[in-house]
């Protein structure tokens, strides 16, 4: 055997004997992803929704707040947890306010320098001076402060109000006087809290039948019990 044809033996030995690296293919398919991860491939998602109630930035709700009267006062956050902003009373001097009596009287009562005084057993409308531009698909729920509502006796006659997106007109506070005498509620003071909730499309369907039990209760209006 020459010399010529040795060496190429050995050197197709040697090529067998090497190890061979493996070449890593990507994929095709979508990869898998974890909570909290991200692939590469991953684009931002859209910033803003169409339409001409609702826009994101950052990917935080905007809520339009319109000041229709001078001294009106926008709203905001008071905490970085806070879940409610609230809502100032705009009461002018000679403003007449629609007021229920407790003799379920409607009327007015004109607003001095001191503000509005409402009796015991009153209901009252009071002007926040705001107009709001609420997304399609959320609504706007009002609730009463609950340090007012606990030292003074002030809350809200609807217990929770809900303000609409199809209305743009002036927000007023239903307000009554649930303390022991009367209460003055003056220009600039906070007198209910609001959020944006967001509506749950339903649909309405007529039964043919009562609808069946689904638990264990048996009746309503404290049939639990109380302890």
């Amino acid at each position: 055997m020459t010399d010529e044809v040795q060496n190429t033996e050995e050197l197709a030995q040697a090529i067998d004997a090497a190890p061979v690296e493996e070449t890593e293919v990507e994929s095709t398919q979508p990869k898998k992803k974890g909570r909290g991860s991200k692939t590469q491939q991953e684009e931002p998602s859209e910033t803003a929704a169409e339409g001409p109630f609702l826009g994101q930035v950052g990917g935080d709700l905007e809520l339009g707040i319109f000041a229709l009267t001078e001294g009106a006062v926008i709203p905001e956050f008071k905490t970085e947890e806070s879940a409610c902003f609230d809502l100032t009373a705009v009461i002018k001097t000679g403003d007449q306010l629609k007021i229920v009596t407790h003799a379920q009287n409607v009327s007015t009562r004109k607003a001095t320098d001191k503000g509005v005084m409402v009796q015991q057993g009153e209901r009252l409308l009071i002007p926040t001076g705001l107009a709001f531009d609420i997304p399609q698909g959320y609504c706007l729920e009002i609730y009463p402060r609950s340090g007012i509502s606990f030292s003074r006796g002030i809350s809200l006659n609807n217990c929770t109000a809900i303000i609409d997106s199809d209305y743009v007109e002036e927000v007023f506070i239903s307000v009554n006087n649930i303390s022991g005498g009367s209460q003055y509620i003056e220009n600039g003071e906070r007198i209910a809290q609001a959020k944006l909730v967001k509506l749950v499309e339903t649909k309405i369907r007529v039964l043919d039948k009562k609808p069946a039990q689904k638990t264990s209760r048996k009746g309503g209006f404290g049939s639990t019990g109380t302890k």
